[in-house]
């Protein structure tokens, strides 16, 4: 595969990121968080409030995100000088990884400007397909510098194969595709950008609602539930319940 198209991005300007149109000067509609009283069933306004909807959800595929990219530079950094040597297919993993983090990036920016979990699902609007992710993404405001842009406009045009038609999972036709350290700074490029531009409006959320005297908060609203290996002298299996974070007042 060759990759004359493709700009490297130095280090000196990797983390400069893009302009972060729309980030700013933002009125949210902030839920109240209500209280019950258990003896009277009487119902309160809380202190606290809900972030609005399209914002929570930008903020867990944010998170998801950068789980999936923090894994995918572990594995990387672990099996770099093995993918050398070892047949082609052991490089499929990280690259599913990776691809995966930069769709749900692209999806966080999407959901953080308004658009909903409804059309972004629809996979007549856009499905896995990155390249109509980053069109759309654009067109609500993400913009990157020059050479971020240069970088990773052509890289979505090396895992189209791999991850739109499903090939890093599958495998089953031939597929051109770019090796795991460039695709790693593609993921790292959307991360900047998209990571920034969600954070910038958590921030002004959280600015908002302290002004009114409010503070953001954001409830549990499901869990994961892991069946443990093995089982206790008594029989029993383990079983592991954790909590999802949420929006904390955290900057």
């Amino acid at each position: 595969m060759t990759t004359e198209n493709i700009t490297p991005i130095q280090p000196d300007i990797a983390g400069a990121g893009g302009a972060l149109a729309g980030a700013h000067g933002r009125t949210f509609i902030l839920r109240p968080v209500t209280s019950t009283d258990p003896k009277t069933g009487a119902v309160s306004i809380t202190n606290f409030v809900e972030p609005p909807e399209e914002l929570e959800a930008a903020w867990n595929s944010l998170n998801i995100a950068n789980v999936y990219i923090s894994q995918a530079d572990q594995l990387l950094d672990l099996t770099r000088a093995q993918l050398k040597t070892l047949p082609l297919e052991h490089g499929l993993p990280v690259r599913h990884l990776y691809c995966h983090a930069i769709e749900l990036y692209l999806k966080a920016f999407l959901r953080a400007e308004g658009v909903t979990e409804a059309e972004i699902r629809d996979p007549k609007n856009y499905g896995h397909r990155l390249e109509d992710l980053y069109t759309k993404c654009k067109s609500r405001g993400l913009a990157m510098n020059s050479a971020e842009a240069a970088f990773f406009d052509p890289m979505l045009q090396h895992l189209k194969g791999g991850h739109e038609e499903y090939q890093f999972r599958y495998f089953e036709v031939s597929i051109q595709t770019a090796d795991p350290d460039l695709i790693r700074e593609a993921g790292h490029v959307i991360a900047r950008v998209a990571g920034a531009h969600v954070e910038n409006l958590l921030r002004e959320l959280r600015e908002q609602a302290e002004k009114d005297g409010k503070q953001v908060f954001s409830p549990v609203k499901k869990m994961f539930i892991s069946v443990g290996a093995g089982s206790t002298p008594e029989g029993k299996v383990s079983v592991t319940v954790s909590l999802a974070s949420g929006i904390s007042r955290r900057r």
